[in-house]
């Protein structure tokens, strides 16, 4: 069966030009369709466009910057969830996504509390509700399902100068995990959208030669240590990337 999906590319800084691509290594399958929006040129899917799954990729941005793409985006993303579940795609949101996400349906997202920018990796605990849902077990149905009670712990890589500071009121939005340094890791709306600060999709790599240089002068010299300390540690990436991918595919 042919797949469609929508990557939402909210990111026109030059240096990631092309970034697409690594959606595309990472989750494009054999029989897939992807469509690019360049949601900072103003360009979104029609409302009644069947996909099976949608991403929404990071960004330099910061949700309170008033681009002039940003509040027909919002709208976009309301309708999308006031809709049926069984009649949305499956949403995947990353970082910036996650929090443009939280603020359209209504939730805060401000500087980070500590006021420093995070990047590096970082522990992030799971919660009950995580362990539960079918992004984790596809065949957990029912939340009551004791044996899958067991917190998640996993070090994936951050870069963020914002996060959620409040999640929307909405009795489908669930926190899913947290970290000791922004307690919104990750959220659901529902059992078809996930929500994620952190960036699984990214290598260090890359971290390191696309963000390090911009943040390092707003870094400590304390801070540059423990980034590049926490750089080394043994990431879960490929783990939660396998999640993603099959939470993205089904049904």
């Amino acid at each position: 069966v042919k797949m469609k999906f929508a990557l939402l590319d909210c990111e026109d800084s030059e240096k990631w030009s092309g970034h697409e691509e690594i959606w595309f290594k990472l989750f494009k399958r054999e029989g897939d369709e992807w469509e690019v929006f360049r949601v900072f040129k103003g360009e979104l899917p029609k409302r009644d466009s069947q996909y099976q799954g949608i991403i929404i990729t990071g960004s330099h941005y910061s949700v309170y910057d008033e681009q002039p793409w940003m509040e027909g985006f919002a709208e976009y993303l309301r309708y999308l969830h006031a809709e049926p579940e069984a009649r949305r795609p499956k949403v995947y949101a990353a970082c910036f996504g996650c929090q443009f996400l939280a603020y359209a349906l209504g939730g805060t997202v401000q500087k980070n509390p500590s006021g420093r920018f995070i990047l590096g990796s970082e522990e992030i605990r799971g919660n009950t509700a995580l362990a539960c849902h079918p992004f984790i077990r596809p065949e957990a149905e029912k939340a009551e399902d004791s044996s899958v009670t067991k917190p998640l712990i996993f070090r994936l890589l951050e870069s963020h100068g914002d996060c959620v500071a409040r999640l929307p009121e909405r009795d489908d939005l669930t926190l899913l995990a947290s970290s000791n340094s922004c307690n919104v890791e990750m959220f659901c709306v529902g059992r078809k959208t996930i929500a994620v600060q952190s960036h699984p999709e990214l290598s260090r790599e890359l971290m390191e030669e696309k963000i390090f240089p911009a943040v390092r002068a707003r870094m400590s010299e304390t801070e540059v240590e423990a980034t590049k300390e926490s750089f080394l540690l043994d990431l879960n990436d490929k783990e939660v990337l396998t999640l993603i991918n099959n939470f993205l595919h089904s049904p």
